[in-house]
C-alpha cells in the first residue's frame, strides 16, 4: 500500500501540515484533523499512530481491499470517545473532550464518508487507510447524539 500514488500523497499531505501534531499524539490512539478537500468542503481525516502489534492484520491489505469497519461512539466522563472497529481485532479511539464535542459533532453530521489513516508510530509511514467508508449509510443512527448536543 506505500507506493500507491493516492498513499504517497497522503502520507505527504499529513506530514507536511501535521507532522508536529503527529509526533506528539499519544501512541495507538486516533487523532481527528481537519482538511480542506478539492470541493473546498472541511472534511476529518482520521489518523491512528499505531504498534506494529495493532496494525500488523493490515499489513496485507491494499487500498482497493474491503475491510469491515464500523464507527463507534460513546461518553466517557464528560468527552466523548469516536472512534471505528476495524475487523479482524483493531479498536481505534479519539477522545474529543467537553468544549470541543458540539464543534466535532457539527463538522461530522456533514461527513459523507470518513477516512481513517494507520501510520506506524516510529517511522509515521501509512501501513493502511480507508478513504471511503459510508458514514451516510450509519449517519441517523448518530442522530440521538447529534440532537443532545443541539447539532
Amino acid at each position: 500500500m506505500q507506493n500507491h500514488p493516492y498513499v504517497v500523497a497522503v502520507e505527504k499531505t499529513l506530514k507536511q501540515f501535521f507532522e508536529k501534531e503527529i509526533i506528539s499524539a499519544p501512541v495507538n490512539s486516533m487523532t481527528p484533523f481537519v482538511v480542506i478537500r478539492p470541493d473546498d468542503r472541511e472534511s476529518y481525516i482520521f489518523v491512528a499512530k499505531c504498534e506494529r502489534w495493532i496494525y500488523e492484520p493490515l499489513l496485507e491489505k491494499s487500498i482497493a481491499d474491503r475491510v469491515k469497519t464500523r464507527v463507534k461512539t460513546y461518553t466517557e466522563g464528560t468527552s466523548l470517545i469516536f472512534g471505528f472497529d476495524i475487523e479482524p481485532d483493531i479498536s481505534l479511539e479519539s477522545e474529543i473532550p467537553k468544549d470541543k464535542i458540539k464543534g466535532f459533532l457539527k463538522r461530522l453530521k456533514e461527513e459523507e464518508y470518513l477516512t481513517i489513516v494507520v501510520m506506524d508510530h516510529i517511522t509515521l509511514r501509512i501501513i493502511w487507510m480507508a478513504n471511503d467508508i459510508p458514514f451516510w449509510k450509519v449517519k441517523h443512527k448518530f442522530n440521538p447524539l447529534f440532537e443532545a448536543f443541539g447539532v
